[in-house]
């Protein structure tokens, strides 16, 4: 009887990147059982889509997909990857311009992962957009660069003061921010401290990261506290899986006794601790990675983890996986300019045959329900 569920078996396969090991097929029971369809809608349900396809080549479970499915894949995985490239060099020539003006600046989020290479190839990672923390005295200039180099610029000032850039010919979006997390968790992430402990991507010499002490409890409060999935008892697998590769590759010198604080000085906490300590401990539970203690667990924090787990192995609902897998397959249509590229993604993934067929073999609904996407 199959009795892992869909998010165990995907964290599984995923993990490998994670532990920094190799785990045979035989590390996934009953995989007769498994209901691939399911876990690659819940893959992109998480935003790890991406990340999902080179570890089931890894793991030699190509052969359990259907084709359909595994050429829809590998379709996003390669122009996920196109798109990431590009941005690289985005990310490498607007750091030259900033570093050359004499701005002080770093790269945030998805931006700073790619730039640390915790991937093992650039098309694992979703990005949005590149978010970039300036210091407040300049980000005028540093918006003003951006239109020179053909942005379009558009201030949006609130909770995080963001002047928001756009480059309509490769629909690619710059956020420039003044603040690393809005007011209320402002003391968590100083944009002051961000800046005077960044640190030289691995990528290039002139763009710069927050330190790996920073990514993590930038990823954790935002995950967490902005986002709002301690209170809903959910754990947000392409935040997790994040900071599961930034705690491979740097936990061995990280504070988890300061990460367990949110690094604020004794006195001055005003983050709920139970978050962290269940943030992490549900990350450990589900990846395993070595370089990560256990936090203590705390009444609040063990309540919310029991209520994760009840509720883990809850299935998807059936029409929005369905409509999110579309939804990913055309937004990257969108991104990608070349046409050849747009060709290739629409006959292989939106054309009404390969399509509906794609929804009967993948998402296992009915006849009646997958004509309706045709």
């Amino acid at each position: 009887m199959f009795d892992k569920s869909n998010l165990d078996v995907l964290c599984d396969v995923l993990g490998q990147d994670a532990r920094g090991d190799d785990i045979p097929k035989a590390a996934i029971p009953d995989r007769e059982d498994v209901s691939w369809p399911a876990i690659v809608a819940l893959a992109a349900d998480h935003g790890v889509l991406p990340s999902l396809y080179p570890c089931i080549l890894r793991h030699g479970l190509s052969d359990d997909l259907e084709p359909d499915l595994l050429e829809y894949m590998e379709a996003v995985h390669a122009l996920n990857a196109k798109r990431n490239t590009s941005l690289l060099l985005t990310m490498d020539s607007i750091g030259k311009s900033l570093r050359d003006a004499g701005i002080d600046f770093v790269f945030l989020k998805g931006a700073a992962l790619l730039l640390h290479d915790l991937y093992p190839s650039p098309g694992m990672r979703f990005l949005r957009d590149i978010d970039i923390l300036v210091e407040n005295a300049s980000i005028g200039d540093a918006a003003a660069l951006l239109e020179r180099d053909g942005f379009a610029i558009e201030e949006h000032p609130g909770a995080h003061d963001v002047i928001e850039a756009m480059d309509n010919q490769q629909q690619l979006f710059v956020e420039l921010h003044r603040s690393v997390l809005p007011a209320p968790l402002a003391h968590i992430a100083p944009a002051e401290r961000f800046l005077a402990d960044r640190i030289s991507a691995p990528r290039s010499d002139h763009v710069f990261t927050p330190s790996p002490m920073d990514m993590l409890l930038h990823n954790a409060a935002h995950a967490m506290l902005h986002d709002g999935y301690y209170r809903l008892a959910e754990l947000p697998l392409k935040d997790a899986y994040d900071f599961s590769l930034l705690a491979k590759r740097y936990g061995a010198e990280i504070d988890w006794s300061e990460i367990a604080l949110w690094r604020c000085a004794p006195g001055t906490l005003r983050a709920d601790p139970c978050a962290m300590a269940f943030y992490v401990n549900a990350i450990r539970e589900m990846f395993a990675v070595p370089s990560m203690p256990k936090l203590p667990d705390t009444f609040a924090s063990r309540l919310t983890t029991a209520r994760w787990r009840a509720r883990k192995g809850t299935p998807l609902d059936i029409t929005a996986a369905h409509t999110g897998l579309r939804n990913v397959a055309e937004g990257l249509w969108r991104y990608v300019a070349v046409p050849s590229d747009r060709a290739r993604i629409h006959s292989a993934l939106l054309t009404p045959r390969k399509y509906k067929h794609f929804a009967q073999k993948t998402i296992e609904i009915s006849r009646r329900t997958a004509g309706r996407f045709t």
